[in-house]
């Protein structure tokens, strides 16, 4: 889709759901459950550059008023697929 705002609300929500299925993180927010993760099983640091990049995005496109597409579209997905592979390379917490 060429729709902006439904790729970055696509993807952040991607990302939350791996997290909650993989991670058991149980937070509302993508930066706020990586950041609760990685404190619990310590994320590689370019994966969570990677999960902070698509939340501003995301946050750039929703919240700002006269920003109504991703600033670098090719840059994004490829910052989204860099860290959905990340999280899901990432061995599983025994808990």
């Amino acid at each position: 889709s060429d729709n902006d705002y439904e790729l970055v609300i696509h993807c952040t929500k991607q990302l939350e759901r791996i997290l909650r299925v993989k991670f058991a993180a149980n937070f509302s927010g993508l930066v706020p459950m990586a950041n609760r993760v990685d404190k619990r099983c310590p994320l590689p640091p370019e994966l969570m550059a990677d999960i902070r990049y698509v939340a501003f995005a995301r946050n750039e496109v929703l919240h700002e008023y006269k920003r109504t597409k991703v600033k670098d579209r090719e840059k994004f997905i490829v910052r989204y697929e860099a860290a959905e592979q990340g999280l899901r390379k990432v061995r599983q917490p025994k808990w």
